[in-house]
C-alpha cells in the first residue's frame, strides 16, 4: 500500500541504521532491529536532510575541501586506500576533514554525508564502505559504514580504532592520523574476514 505523497519522505537504501547491535546516530540508543526512524529520539534520514540542506560532495578517499592536509599528505593517504583496497577489494576507504564546530552532531553530520554522497560505483558500492569523518577544529571523530558492515563490527570496535588516532590528531597530525585508522581498520576487517571464511568452511 502506498503512502499518500504528502507522508512519503526521502529514504537511504544504502543504510539503514540496525543489523546487529548498531546505534542510533543521533542519541546513540542501541536499536535492537532494521528501523528507518530512531524509536527513542525520532532521528531519521529525512531529520538529517533537513538538518544539512545543501548538496553533499562526492565521496572518495580524501575529502579536504579546508586543505588541512598538504599535497604530500594528500598522496600518502590516497596511496595507502590503494593499497588496502587491493588487500580488500570490497572495502571502499572514505576520509573526511571538515570543520563543523560544537553546534554540528558529528555522528549526524557522518550519517548524511555518507547516504547524500555520491560514490564511484553507485548505492551498492557503500554497502561495505567506511566513512572515517574528522573535525580538525574540535579534533573530534566519527566512522560511518555501510549496512553490509554492521554485522561484522560493532560501533565500540570502530571508537577503539579512532581512539588510536586520537593523539595523532591533537598534535595536527591529520594525514598520520588518517593513516594509523586506516591500518587499525585493515587489521580488523581482515581478521573478521578471515573468521567468517573459515565458518563458511564448516
Amino acid at each position: 500500500m502506498k503512502k499518500p505523497a504528502e507522508e512519503r519522505k526521502k529514504v537511504y537504501p544504502a543504510k539503514r541504521f540496525a543489523r546487529g547491535a548498531i546505534s542510533c546516530p543521533s542519541c546513540q540508543y542501541v536499536l535492537e532491529h532494521a528501523t528507518e526512524r530512531c524509536p527513542k529520539c525520532g532521528f531519521s534520514g529525512q531529520v538529517a536532510v533537513e538538518k544539512f540542506p545543501f548538496p553533499a560532495p562526492e565521496l572518495s578517499a580524501v575529502i579536504d575541501p579546508n586543505s588541512y592536509l598538504s599535497k604530500e599528505e594528500t598522496a600518502s593517504v590516497v596511496s595507502k586506500v590503494q593499497k588496502l583496497q587491493k588487500r580488500l577489494p570490497q572495502v571502499r576507504f572514505l576520509n573526511c576533514l571538515v570543520p563543523l564546530g560544537n553546534e554540528i552532531n558529528l555522528r549526524e553530520f557522518g550519517f548524511w554525508l555518507f547516504n547524500a554522497g555520491q560514490l564511484k560505483g553507485g548505492p551498492q558500492a557503500k554497502d561495505f564502505a567506511v566513512l572515517f569523518l574528522i573535525d580538525p577544529k574540535q579534533k573530534g571523530m566519527s566512522v560511518t559504514v555501510g549496512y553490509g558492515l554492521d554485522a561484522l563490527v560493532m560501533d565500540t570496535e570502530w571508537v577503539t580504532i579512532c581512539q588510536g588516532s586520537r593523539d595523532l590528531l591533537f598534535r595536527q597530525k591529520f594525514g598520520q592520523g588518517i593513516e594509523q585508522f586506516l591500518d587499525g581498520a585493515l587489521n580488523l576487517l581482515a581478521e573478521r574476514a578471515l573468521t567468517l571464511k573459515k565458518e563458511l568452511k564448516k
